[in-house]
Parts: C-alpha cells; structure tokens; sequence
C-alpha cells in the first residue's frame, strides 16, 4: 500500500511509514470515527422521520373531529331556530284561540243571574244559552265586573262579594293574558338567542294558570260570581224568606229547580294545548341553553 502523506510503498502490515513515520493506527481510528458519524446521522434522519409520520398520521385523526363538531353544531343550530319559530307560532294560535268560545251556559239558574241588557245580548243564543269566548269574559268583567261583585245582604244592603270578586279579577287576567303572550311574541323575535326562553317560559305556565282559573271559577258554581247573583236574582223572585240551596247541578228552592249549567267550550280546550305546547318547547330551549352554559365551563376547564 501507499503513505497517503509521502506517497511512499509500505508493507500492508506496517504500522509505521519508514519514510515519513505516518501513524496508519490513527488512520484506522479517524476512519471509525468517520463511520460512526455517518451512522448516527443517518439515525437521526431516520428518528426525525418518525417523528414526521406521527404527526401526519395525527392530522387526518384530529380534522374528522372537527367537521362532526360542526356539523353537530350546525344541526343544533337549526333545531334552536325551529323551536323558536315553533314557539311564535303557538304563541300566535293561542291569541287566535281566545275569540273561541270557552263556555256555553244553559239553565234557568243562568238566565237569572246573567245581566240582560243591550251590551250583553250579544252573548245569547237563539236557544237561549250563553256563548263566551275568552275575549267575551274580559269584556264582560270590564262592562258589568262591577254589578257582579254587588249582593244583597240580610237587612237588603248591597254589599261587595269576596268570592265573586276574586272571579271577576281572574276574568280582567285574560287582559293579562293577552299582554304576556305579546310580550313573549316579542322575546321569541329578538336576536337573543336562548338568553330569554327562561322568560318565555315563564310567562307561559303564567298564561296556563290564568286559563285554568277562569275555567274553575266558571265552571264550579260555588265559585261563580255568575252563580252567586242568580241564587240572589231567585230568591229576590221568591220573596222574602226564601231557602236558596247551591247544588251541583243549579239551585234547589222548595219544590222549584233551577238547572245551572256550564259546558266547556272547544276554544278553551285549543287554548291550553297551544299554551302547554308554546310552554313545553320554551321548557326544552331553556334546557339545552343551560347545557350549552356547561359544556362551555367544561371546554375552559
């Protein structure tokens, strides 16, 4: 072989150049070195490529996840704006249910008690029973609430009716009613997203506490401010001294029957449906915004 500093032959088992005394053992170990160096890049090539692979094999595991939350947020999305369409309309048909009669009245006993005149003849049938919707029971109570709540006592004053008063009060809430359902229509219109469904909600077992408070006091005579003037209207006819007994069916006095009789009507039926369904919808709207509030504090967290 050749001296690779003097370029001189030597012995292929020389450690030493006779010539020019080159070392070949630390040619030896500069080759080594030079080997391990190749190696070890060559091994962080490889490790950096790894790590490369995992990356992307992450990648297309992370983006899936993505699309499925937005889709899953774009179909919430949307329920929320039907729900809240859903909620309007059944607010609108509860308005429109009020002009359907609630209770048509029949009997002798109502005719007694009922004030006849120009402004409440439009409420009899040629059958003579009586037909009032929601609307009608607000007006009536604002044309005659006052006549209502008068009776006669003992010594033949005219005092005031706790009992038909309180009724009289619940038929002026139909008025209330009314305010309420504009008030929650309004609500529902407003860009507010789910921060007013609680509010609308609310107003709406309002408005079904209200109806049913009307049907009780109308339908049950010992709560019926109609009811209390006829059994004074009947015993006035009878004359002083006259026994006037309430009976589920009218009033008892002596050997006469007067027949009271009040029939639910199919408009207070439509009412508490579109009311209960506008309330129930609200109900499942203020739920999913409150679990929308949590996944948010959960996301954070």
């Amino acid at each position: 072989m050749k001296c690779p500093i003097c370029d001189a032959t030597v012995d292929e088992n020389a450690h030493v150049c006779p010539k020019c005394g080159h070392s070949f053992d630390d040619e030896s170990k500069e080759i080594e070195h030079l080997i391990n160096d190749i190696l070890e890049e060559d091994n962080a090539e490889n490790g950096n490529g790894s790590e490369e692979k995992q990356a992307a094999a992450q990648i297309p595991e992370t983006t899936p996840k993505k699309k499925t939350n937005g889709k899953k947020d774009d179909i919430k999305e949307k329920s929320i704006v039907i729900s809240r369409y859903a909620i309007g309309l059944f607010i609108i048909l509860s308005l429109i249910s009020l002009l359907f009669p609630w209770v048509v009245m029949e009997g002798r006993g109502v005719t007694e008690g009922f004030i006849s005149d120009q402004s409440t003849d439009q409420y009899f049938d040629e059958d003579g029973s009586i037909e009032l919707s929601g609307i009608n029971i607000m007006s009536l109570a604002i044309k005659k609430g006052e006549e209502y709540q008068q009776i006669q006592n003992e010594d033949g004053d005219m005092k005031r009716s706790i009992v038909s008063t309180v009724h009289i009060y619940y038929m002026y809430a139909i008025a209330v009613y009314i305010i309420l359902a504009i008030v929650s229509l309004m609500v529902v219109l407003l860009p507010l997203r789910l921060k007013g469904q609680s509010i609308v909600r609310n107003l709406a077992a309002i408005n079904l506490v209200i109806a049913g408070l009307n049907m009780l006091a109308m339908k049950f005579i010992y709560f019926s401010a109609f009811a209390i003037r006829a059994k004074q209207a009947i015993a006035a006819d009878i004359g002083i001294g006259a026994d006037v007994k309430y009976t589920l069916e009218g009033f008892a006095a002596g050997n006469d029957f007067y027949p009271y009789t009040v029939n639910i009507g199919k408009g207070f039926y439509f009412t508490i449906i579109v009311t209960a369904v506008w309330f129930l919808v609200a109900v499942a709207l203020t739920e999913l915004r409150n679990k929308e509030e949590l996944d948010k504090i959960d996301h954070e967290a």
